[in-house]
């Protein structure tokens, strides 16, 4: 906002703005209660940020000299913020306008406010490439990397201990900055420090959903479990929902690959690509034959095809489940860990015990119960999370998905490459038939409580929660040969008509259906991902495009439902 900021710092340095004005404050006062130097900007945007946004210069007036413990205070605030820093510079203080927007919403997720799942770092993809082509011993444009399997170096670049967090290599309140910078290693990424997170969960009264990063160490988990217990001195019905790591079976999070890292691999002759192109194989075979005789009207043929190929494609699928069997061994055995600390320090009445899971995969699921089961640790465990990402098939790409190849070859049909509207795009979205649209998301949450609530697993009652969801529209999700044809004006209009659809009205119809068809199937908390986030290229996920973005569809509807899941005891 526009107005006159604060600015308390130390140092024998020179301040100089670009942007806005550095100004004496209006009220003369020169130096902060506590003795540190005061100025203020003037600041007065008349439409927005320029590309550049606030320059702000220091210049030493010696050598040697440093700035030191600078704050640039947001003005206004009840109290005002300005005050509350100079009665206490260590105050932990949030934007009343972040605390506002927050209020109506009872869980908060703080696993991107806390860094705890990052990307695989670079330096790990640069060892992958590397050691592949060495590996090989030829160029590096005739090597194509297997990321499925690990090269040795690659697993000690993935698993280094120099990286763990711990209770010294983690988030403090004393550093310069919790931002991060895309030119930094992303091993050294930290995020919010523990305390900030703990006191917003005081603020706010609602629940944490933790997500312990996937190299964290026990005494770094029992840290968080002792910060955040202490709030259980103003809220004595604390509920934190615990998971170890996030999306682990998604290779694109350095989480993913730590746990391949960590897990001693059952079938070293095939990897998981090769034993997927095998089976890939099978199936284009199978198809041919089967057709061929369903064509020949030889039913007796059809019998034995379909005989022979289960059998041929038996041993390959086999090893493809002991290896996904392994990794979800040392990610039950990793949760389970984390969830003992936790229970040690907080009471087991105080914590949900939570297991990832993937969306369309409720045979994951399943597993990771039987494993439980097994070991006679079922009880262990207190919900399963799934994300609940809807959005549609794209159309025009030979790289499209099998369900949505057999939705587009109805001619009516269209994906969202041809479409030209927002309600092109809701019609899209609330089709039946749309094999990633919002009534097949609900279909896919209701085959995951089959499992939770099936014979072997119902006496444990264990809760379906989603750990993010929503609208899921972005050309990230293009197929890569669209994404290589599309011109630069195809994608302008593609990504303004996602924009557009994000804040039309009818995205209200499909958020309604969306949460409501998830009540309907007994789900418990349902985390929106995100916020609040500016529209880009790369989607619309936030419910709001800003703080005081509070009547956008997607807001208007999750804060409605929000005081019907807190009043029902969801």
């Amino acid at each position: 906002p526009n107005g006159i900021y604060p600015i308390h710092y130390s140092g024998k340095v020179e301040l100089s703005i670009k942007g806005a004005k550095l100004i004496n404050c209006p009220d003369g006062r020169k130096v902060t209660k506590n003795k540190m130097k005061r100025k203020c900007l003037d600041v007065n945007i008349k439409k927005q940020l320029s590309q550049n946004g606030l320059t702000l210069e220091v210049k030493a007036q010696k050598a040697g000299a440093c700035l030191k413990d600078m704050k640039i205070i947001l003005p206004g605030g009840q109290p005002n913020y300005e005050e509350q820093f100079e009665e206490d510079p260590e105050k932990i203080v949030f934007n009343q306008d972040y605390l506002d927007y927050l209020k109506d919403f009872r869980v908060l997720r703080l696993m991107n406010f806390m860094y705890a799942s990052p990307r695989l770092p670079d330096e790990c993809i640069a060892v992958q490439k590397w050691s592949s082509i060495k590996e090989k011993g030829r160029n590096a444009k005739d090597v194509k990397i297997d990321w499925n399997k690990l090269t040795p170096e690659a697993k000690n670049c993935v698993k280094d201990e120099s990286y763990n967090r711990t209770p010294e290599n983690r988030a403090k309140l004393s550093d310069a900055t919790w931002g991060v910078n895309w030119n930094t290693d992303k091993r050294n990424w930290r995020g919010a420090p523990i305390e900030v997170a703990a006191e917003l969960i005081k603020q706010t009264g609602a629940n944490p959903w933790v997500t312990i990063p996937h190299n964290a160490s026990d005494e770094y988990i029992k840290l968080m479990a002792t910060k955040l217990a202490k709030i259980k001195e103003h809220n004595k019905d604390l509920k934190v929902h615990v998971e170890y790591s996030n999306e682990v079976w998604n290779g694109r999070f350095w989480g993913a690959k730590y746990i391949n890292a960590k897990t001693e691999d059952p079938v070293k002759d095939y990897s998981r690509k090769t034993l997927i192109t095998i089976l890939q194989r099978l199936d284009d075979l199978y198809k041919a034959e089967r057709t061929a005789a369903e064509e020949a009207g030889d039913t007796e043929k059809v019998k034995e095809v379909t005989a022979r190929y289960k059998r041929h494609k038996k041993p390959f699928r086999d090893k493809i489940n002991a290896k996904v069997a392994a990794e979800i061994k040392t990610y039950v055995d990793l949760s389970l860990n984390a969830f003992g600390i936790f229970e040690e320090v907080l009471g087991a009445d105080s914590i949900s015990r939570t297991l990832g899971t993937n969306q369309k995969d409720p045979t994951r699921t399943r597993k990771m119960l039987q494993y439980l089961n097994g070991e006679k640790k079922l009880d262990q465990v207190d919900a399963v999370a799934t994300a609940t990402y809807f959005h549609g098939c794209w159309g025009s790409s030979e790289m499209e998905s099998e369900p949505c190849k057999d939705y587009l070859k109805d001619k009516k049909k269209k994906g969202l490459y041809s479409l030209n509207t927002p309600d092109e795009v809701m019609d899209l979205l609330l089709d039946e038939d749309n094999p990633e649209g919002i009534p097949e998301v609900i279909n896919q949450m209701k085959l995951q409580q089959e499992v939770l609530q099936s014979k072997d697993f119902e006496k444990a009652k264990i809760d379906l929660v989603a750990y993010e969801g929503g609208q899921h529209l972005t050309l990230d999700n293009m197929p890569p040969d669209l994404k290589a044809n599309a011109s630069p004006e195809k994608k302008k209009q593609l990504i303004k008509l996602i924009h557009s659809t994000n804040v039309h009205k009818r995205m209200k119809d499909g958020y309604r259906e969306f949460i409501e068809g998830w009540m309907d199937t007994g789900g418990k908390s349902l985390i929106q991902f995100t916020m609040t986030q500016s529209q880009s290229q790369y989607g619309s996920f936030g419910l709001s495009k800003h703080l005081n973005d509070r009547e956008s569809p997607k807001h208007s509807v999750v804060k409605k439902y929000s005081k019907i899941f807190c009043n029902g005891g969801k």
